[in-house]
């Protein structure tokens, strides 16, 4: 059986979790990051200077740099569904 972050239909879910649960990306934070990067994979992969030009500050920079390093987004989705959701 496939889970969330398997099937094709949601394959940048666990990406979009990921970026949910950085401190400094909020909504409208994150709403700019979709913008410019197109899908929630590609925002999280982006580099800080990308994400600088994209019109974040230092402090969002540094936790998206943070939670890249520490934040596994497969493992957040597989969680987020054995909660149920």
């Amino acid at each position: 059986m496939a889970t969330i972050a398997q099937t094709t239909e949601n394959a940048d879910l666990p990406y979009w979790i990921a970026l949910s649960r950085v401190g400094e990306v909020g909504p409208v934070r994150f709403a700019l990051l979709l913008e410019r990067f197109g899908t929630a994979r590609a925002a999280r992969e982006a580099t800080a200077p990308a994400w600088e030009e994209a019109g974040l500050d230092r402090r969002a920079v540094t936790s998206l740099s943070e939670a890249r390093r520490t934040l596994d987004p497969a493992a957040k989705a597989e969680r987020v569904e054995r909660a149920g959701f």
